[in-house]
């Protein structure tokens, strides 16, 4: 209940008062609380065949895809986000060539 009422006022006070009766935690735990879950949800998942060393060149370029858009309405209208992920091979550890 802590976060909902902290994310519709932004009131550090209400937070405390509900805390107070009981029926939440502490501002400073839903604070924590928010943290953990932007982190969670910022941290993109690991691809498939991918390693996570920093001495592995890895490119992801990304292009979007708009069709139809000249309706006035907007609909029937079709917009994509496409990419593609290419990481050098340990065994090519440096060199540039994928």
């Amino acid at each position: 209940m802590g976060q909902a009422v902290k994310t519709m006022t932004g009131s550090k006070t209400f937070v405390t008062i509900l805390n107070k009766f009981g029926q939440c935690v502490n501002y400073w735990k839903v604070e924590e609380i928010e943290m953990k879950m932007a982190k969670k949800a910022c941290k993109p998942p690991l691809l498939q065949g991918l390693e996570p060393r920093a001495d592995l060149t890895t490119m992801m370029p990304f292009d979007n895809y708009d069709e139809f858009t000249e309706t006035l309405s907007g609909k029937n209208t079709l917009h994509e986000t496409m990419g593609i992920c290419i990481q050098s091979s340990p065994e090519n550890k440096g060199k540039r060539n994928f």
